[in-house]
């Protein structure tokens, strides 16, 4: 038996409040918080295994969540439910010309039934953020980590050479002006 209660826990330069942890049996129980973090630091404290997840993303600013996680031995993989908030972040594709900046958002993840990468969401409420000519906003959720599937309900604006540059293969050049 192993059990944990902590109201400060510090891991990876990340600041974990109201930590309760339990062991018995091969089972275990987790509940943190975390507020206003820096994401950089949180992605530096996820697990070696999932490192790979963030290499063609740069993201940056506040994460502030609150976080469960239970292992059952029915499982082989613990259930993970994070309910967290996005403020003044950025994000930056590393492969495509894609990039967020003054990111707000009320968001929830979970590795679903399975517990799997295949059932994982993410979902995002009330999404805003500006881009370099324009904003992208609304709500939604990407599921399926092994095959990625977004289903969106967002309204933005583009900078039609920023549009160019996002579109591979585009036929037109030196383009001017907004598209909403």
């Amino acid at each position: 038996k192993i059990f944990i209660n902590s109201p400060n826990l510090n891991i990876g330069g990340v600041d974990f409040k109201n930590v309760k942890f339990s062991y018995l049996n091969s089972e275990y129980h987790l509940t943190a918080e975390t507020e206003n973090e820096e994401i950089s630091n949180v992605v530096f404290a996820t697990p070696k295994e999932y490192q790979y997840l963030y290499e063609d993303h740069e993201i940056s600013g506040e994460i502030s969540a609150n976080i469960l996680i239970i292992k059952k031995n029915d499982f082989e993989n613990p259930y993970s439910k994070i309910d967290f908030t996005l403020n003044n972040s950025k994000y930056k594709s590393k492969i495509h010309p894609f990039e967020l900046e003054n990111i707000s958002s009320d968001c929830h993840f979970n590795n679903g039934s399975e517990r799997s990468f295949a059932t994982t969401k993410f979902y995002f409420y009330d999404f805003k953020s500006s881009k370099k000519e324009g904003y992208f906003n609304g709500n939604f959720i990407l599921t399926n980590l092994n095959k990625h599937y977004l289903n969106a309900d967002m309204v933005s604006s583009w900078g039609l050479s920023e549009l160019n540059d996002f579109i591979e293969d585009s036929p037109f050049e030196n383009l001017k002006g907004t598209l909403s």
